[in-house]
């Protein structure tokens, strides 16, 4: 998926593509079927051509979340940096993604079918960061599990409180919870 929008046909996947900007910019509210149609100059008919409803547009436009999410984790697996630097990259929030997880989690909030597919990638993002953060401390089963929901928890809390500057509304908290847990391992 490009992101640009053909000036001609909408396809599928520009659909979802923009149903993610609008998501990321203006929330859950901007995904309906009069807003989206206006936001592409185009009608009602383009759009059922491809989704029934908007919830298929909604859980598509999850999916691609998802997918995208997976995709950074598999990025960060690859990149060859040690185990805290990749702990690091996996649980720091970056600036652009407050608008889509807020949205993402506003969706979650009124759809069960949404709230199963975001509890499953939840799920994977402690996974991942359970296995990060036993590999750069000496910690393991439940203490490694529960630090890095500890993660996942403040990153959730840094994109939904602070949307401008996740990042450094999570740091000092970050920093404080490695030093706390290396402090603790050497002992």
């Amino acid at each position: 998926m490009t992101g640009k929008i053909s000036p001609h046909t909408l396809k599928y996947d520009d659909w979802i593509a923009l149903g993610v900007d609008a998501l990321r910019r203006d929330g859950p509210k901007a995904l309906t079927i009069d807003t989206l149609c206006k936001r592409a100059r185009r009608t009602k008919g383009s759009f059922y051509h491809h989704f029934r409803t908007i919830a298929e547009l909604r859980l598509a436009v999850v999916r691609f979340w998802i997918e995208a999410e997976a995709e950074v984790q598999a990025r960060n697996a690859a990149s060859g940096a040690g185990a805290r630097e990749r702990l690091d990259e996996a649980w720091r929030p970056a600036p652009g993604d407050a608008g889509m997880e807020t949205g993402i989690r506003m969706l979650a909030a009124d759809d069960p079918e949404i709230a199963a597919l975001v509890a499953k990638a939840d799920e994977r993002r402690e996974l991942v960061l359970t296995t990060l953060v036993a590999s750069a401390w000496p910690v393991g089963g439940a203490h490694a599990h529960n630090i890095a929901r500890t993660l996942h928890a403040l990153r959730i809390a840094a994109l939904m409180r602070a949307p401008g500057d996740p990042e450094d509304y999570a740091r000092g908290p970050g920093l404080t919870l490695a030093w706390l847990v290396e402090g603790l391992s050497r002992r």
